[in-house]
């Protein structure tokens, strides 16, 4: 009996083994960088609506303490300048600090303005906080009638 040689012949149609492996790793690794930066930014944007749910929740509760005071009450006077409702640097009233919650300090402060026959005053409210080192601020009109 005659032996016969079998010969291999390489053909280079395909992926090997390792190139396969190589790739998925790559893949792999895209992927998870991807669902990393997605985690990180929605925990951003999660602790961002904590933190505004927590300032309208103070922009409420300021709002209702300062509609049910007296008309005359020392926290409702105004001082004197009609156009200082936007004006955070010297506000009418300022409160560092005075609320907590989940760790975060939030600032009030309020501007008064009242009209010249002196039966309406609108008051502005601001919540200010601080997020990421960066000032964060809400607020919002109400308007109090003199009875």
């Amino acid at each position: 009996m005659e032996k016969r040689k079998i010969k291999f012949e390489s053909k280079k149609d395909g992926f090997t083994l390792i190139e396969l492996l190589v790739s998925l790793t790559i893949l792999g690794i895209m992927f998870m960088y991807g669902l990393l930066n997605m985690v990180v930014l929605g925990t951003g944007y999660l602790i961002t609506v904590k933190h505004a749910k927590n300032a309208n929740y103070l922009l409420t509760k300021y709002a209702e303490i300062l509609l049910n005071i007296e008309y005359n009450n020392f926290y409702l006077e105004d001082d004197g300048d009609p156009a200082d409702l936007n004006d955070l640097v010297n506000p009418d009233y300022y409160f560092p600090g005075i609320e907590r919650i989940e760790g975060v300090n939030y600032n009030i402060a309020w501007n008064i303005s009242e009209n010249a026959d002196r039966t309406k005053k609108r008051i502005k409210i601001y919540v200010i906080w601080k997020e990421r080192g960066e000032e964060k601020r809400a607020s919002r009109v109400i308007e109090k009638w003199k009875k």
